[in-house]
């Protein structure tokens, strides 16, 4: 009888552990790895004149692969701001950093196809966050939802205000 009870036992734990190695492997096939990739060929650093002031303005373009909407990746992102962030930011009078979720319309093939009505297209649709600088300061981070605004942050543990 100890025997039988004890080959219960193994046999459960062998089924949980099983259980627990197949769950975890279908959702690791389900999740992809948060990858963020430059659309160098967007990003834009001009000038415009107003009441004899130059006002100097630089906006970068990245296309995130992976996207979640979790707490975790929303903190990854923010990591690689602070890293990524040019050393000079300070020097324009707005700085801005645009995210946009890789889909079906937004991706390297549509952009190269049509940058102009892809940002256009994708404004609406695949924009995720927006980091926003002026003078040096961070103004705000926007969180995006289909076109919506749907959330602002002020804060950036790399930024000094």
């Amino acid at each position: 009888m100890k025997r039988e009870f004890q080959s219960l036992i193994q046999f459960t734990l062998l089924r949980m552990f099983t259980i627990v190695f197949i769950l975890s492997s279908c959702k690791s096939e389900d999740t992809k790895p948060l990858r963020i990739h430059p659309l160098s060929q967007l990003n834009r650093t001009y000038e415009t004149e107003a009441d004899d002031y130059i006002h100097r303005s630089k906006i970068e373009f990245y296309l995130v692969d992976g996207i979640q909407d979790t707490a975790e990746q929303e903190a990854k992102i923010d990591s690689f701001v602070c890293v990524n962030l040019t050393s000079d930011y300070a020097n324009f009078d707005t700085y801005r950093i645009y995210f946009y979720k890789k889909s079906k319309n937004t991706n390297f093939e549509a952009i190269a196809a049509d940058s102009r009505r892809w940002e256009r297209d994708s404004e609406a649709n695949d924009r995720i966050y927006d980091y926003h600088w002026m003078n040096g300061k961070l103004l705000s981070i926007t969180k995006w939802s289909k076109g919506i605004q749907i959330e602002y942050r002020y804060k950036l543990l790399c930024s000094p205000n």
